[in-house]
């Protein structure tokens, strides 16, 4: 489709896609979402701690402290599940600028390898997503002390594997960037 408008350029070389915004916020959500993660499992012990010392009658422990252990892991869950969202959409942008860039530098081909390694975040966290949900899914309003450290362990594992993730990632998305040779 042609344009009448005498403003625009006609047979302008293609700009590459700017790549600090997105590689800068990409680099921040993953680790943001590594530090979530270890946060959600922490709290996960911590509320199973606070369960046993119920259950035993630790003089100090009342059911206020018990429902505050609970929020509070529920409140790191959230939260952890929202930097997840927010570090796939950021890693969207980045794949889809590099991608872009690759095609206008000719290396399409070549820095594939990049795009695929960082995608393998998403696998790792769309498991994690289906495994918190799932698990909170099958706890009951008051889940019983092995459900608890069942679900704290699990917590721990899933914080493991996203934080080596997140390594893997920051390191990838750190390196030096598809370079497009400037038009002449």
């Amino acid at each position: 489709m042609a344009s009448s408008d005498r403003t625009l350029p006609t047979g302008a070389a293609a700009r590459p896609a700017p790549l600090l915004g997105p590689t800068t916020a990409s680099t921040v959500l993953v680790g943001a979402t590594a530090v979530a993660a270890l946060l959600d499992a922490w709290t996960a012990w911590y509320h199973h701690g606070v369960a046993v010392e119920y259950g035993a009658g630790t003089p100090g422990v009342w059911v206020s402290d018990l429902t505050s252990a609970a929020s509070t892991s529920r409140t790191a869950g959230t939260l952890y599940l929202i930097s997840l969202v927010a570090t796939a959409v950021a890693l969207l942008v980045w794949v889809a600028r590099t991608r872009a860039n690759a095609r206008l530098a000719g290396q399409y081909e070549g820095s594939g390898y990049r795009v695929l390694a960082v995608a393998g975040w998403f696998p790792v966290s769309l498991a994690t997503v289906v495994v918190t949900l799932g698990t909170a899914a099958l706890l009951g309003a008051e889940p019983t002390l092995d459900e608890l450290a069942r679900l704290a362990t699990l917590d721990s594992a899933v914080a493991v594997v996203q934080v080596v993730t997140a390594v893997a990632v920051i390191v990838l998305l750190r390196r030096r960037p598809v370079v497009v040779p400037a038009p002449r």
